[in-house]
């Protein structure tokens, strides 16, 4: 009998009848420099949810935007949650597993504007739900035992005038959300709420579009800028702020880092002209934070007159410290402008690929104002990846290097301009002719060896309309901008700067060394890209520039 069924499966199966779909979707090759169009439209909102937690290459995502992205760079997954659909607010969370190109719909209820569940605070629960929610914060810590918390705050609720003022975290392991900490929604900034654990505040108050990262060294979460609901002389509206505040989750005691007195309304053209002390109140700042250095970097965002295109970084007090520096802001100077400045000329530097960029150094070189791309950090801290932004009517199309280092933007690695309407080619298959749609309020991860994009609202040239919500997944295989090379000890993306004595000229993924001086020259010079800054040292007669003085060998008796 059991044989039988065996052969009437195999038949089922060489005859398509009753065929078994396959567990692993097609892997398509890298190709460093190109884009790969792996799933989804960017012209319908088709979507399948296929059943809950069972993997299947059928499976995809409603299109939508603002919603929150997590790397689990350890095991290759990426998650999201929530965000807006066509129609509606999600409340779903997915995976998508880089390794089989599959995605896995992991918790929530999929329902259309579901409210919070909250359970007990700081307690697990299979039930617990922050509901559906969207523009909300969002940042992510893991543990030795490679445990990822993706942690979210405040948020926009599904009627559009109410915002949250909860703190919750998803795990990777349980598979649960778990309500940290929480009061009602429109709790003012600086109100205090009773909770469930006794009473909390003063607090940043309901948020939306926010920034947040974590200092998983002191257990601290910080959350900075984004629109909060204020009072004033009886009226109730939101306001931008500019002001900064950390959370102890080992006590649960809120502490406000860094404040301005002046919320948008108030006090915007008085923050606008203490450019290099302060930055303007915003919200949708894209962060990138240094743990090594304790350094927090933020770009962009949406101020009350114009989009931001300034970069601040914010000097965190050392552990157990009570207060900041003095002047702990430090503004990157030029960044501030209305329009991008991708530097030198425009060359074709590889057959076949798009118009590219001489890549040649340039600290003035930065993205057009932004407020709706974000930051992907690269798995080595130093580096975050930067893809598209919107200014005003306009959509740019750009991937940038930013580096924690020097502080400031170092390449443009895909330098698409506004003006350019996609080619989406052929799915499952790279190439240097793809162009993905222009896009904003996307999400952004970096996967071992590339960059994922998905969702966000595509536009086409022409057209200042928001465009179409995408549940489109592009991936662009990366390579090493010039003066660096791939670090040969890792698997992920690492781009290491050259020597002194040694140069890398051009865009590079598989190069794992630079080119070394010639004989008897060398350099001061790190991270150069051609020999006549690398090499621009001529080392003395008789001396090498790694060995010091030439002995003469000894004569054989």
């Amino acid at each position: 009998m059991q044989l039988f069924a065996h052969l009437l499966l195999a038949f089922g199966l060489l005859c398509g009848l009753g065929a078994v779909a396959p567990t692993i979707a097609v892997q398509p090759a890298l190709l460093p420099g190109a884009w790969t169009w792996l799933m989804g439209s960017n012209v319908s909102t088709i979507c399948s949810r296929g059943f809950y937690r069972q993997p299947h290459p059928s499976n995809l995502p409603c299109g939508r935007s603002q919603f929150g992205t997590w790397v689990d760079d350890h095991n290759g997954y990426i998650y999201i949650y929530g965000g807006r659909t066509e129609t509606d607010y999600a409340d779903d969370v997915w995976r998508f597993d880089t390794k089989s190109n599959i995605w896995t719909w992991i918790a929530g209820s999929g329902q259309p504007n579901v409210n919070p569940v909250p359970g007990y605070d700081r307690l697990p629960a299979a039930t617990n739900s922050p509901g559906a929610r969207a523009n909300f914060a969002y940042t992510s810590e893991i543990s030795p035992e490679y445990e990822l918390r993706m942690w979210i705050y405040g948020g926009l609720a599904p009627d559009e005038a109410s915002g949250y003022a909860d703190l919750w975290y998803f795990s990777n392991v349980t598979l649960m959300w778990t309500r940290w900490l929480g009061c009602p929604t429109n709790t003012l900034r600086g109100d205090s709420c009773t909770t469930s654990t006794g009473v909390l505040g003063p607090m940043p108050g309901s948020r939306i579009g926010s920034s947040m990262f974590i200092d998983s060294t002191t257990q601290t979460i910080y959350i900075a800028f984004g629109t909060t609901f204020i009072i004033d002389a009886g009226f109730f509206f939101s306001a931008r702020w500019n002001d900064l505040w950390s959370l102890d989750i080992r006590s649960n005691n809120w502490t406000r880092v860094y404040d301005s007195p002046f919320p948008e309304s108030g006090g915007e053209i008085l923050l606008d002209l203490q450019v290099g002390s302060e930055p303007a109140a915003r919200t949708g700042a894209s962060v990138l934070y240094d743990a090594e250095n304790r350094v927090v970097h933020f770009y962009g965002g949406d101020g009350q007159s114009r989009t931001r295109g300034d970069i601040f970084q914010f000097r965190l007090p050392p552990p157990g410290a009570i207060s900041v520096a003095p002047h702990p802001w430090i503004y990157t100077p030029g960044t501030d402008q209305t329009d991008y400045n991708f530097g030198p000329q425009y060359v074709n530097v590889l057959p076949g690929r798009p118009a590219d960029i001489d890549f040649r150094r340039n600290t003035g070189a930065f993205p057009n104002c932004g407020d709706s791309g974000s930051f992907a950090p690269t798995r080595n801290g130093k580096h975050g990846l930067y893809f598209s932004e919107s200014r005003s009517e306009a959509v740019w199309h750009s991937i940038w290097a930013f580096s924690t280092v020097h502080r400031r933007f170092l390449w443009p690695l895909y330098p698409w301009l506004n003006g350019t309407n996609w080619a989406n080619g052929v799915k499952m298959n790279a190439s240097y002719d793809n162009v993905p749609p222009l896009r904003f309020r996307h999400g952004i991860a970096v996967v071992g060896m590339s960059m994922y994009v998905f969702g966000g609202l595509t536009r086409r040239i022409g057209s200042n309309s928001d465009g179409t919500l995408s549940n489109e997944l592009w991936r662009f295989d990366l390579e090493c901008w010039p003066g660096t090379f791939q670090n040969p000890r890792v698997d992920y993306f690492d781009c290491v700067p050259c020597p002194a004595g040694s140069y890398q000229p051009g865009m590079n993924r598989n190069v794992t060394s630079c080119i070394v001086c010639p004989f008897n020259t060398t350099g001061i010079l790190t991270g150069a890209y051609e020999a006549s800054e690398a090499c621009n040292v001529t080392c003395p007669t008789n001396t090498s520039p790694d060995r010091g003085p030439r002995k003469s060998p000894a004569r054989r008796r």
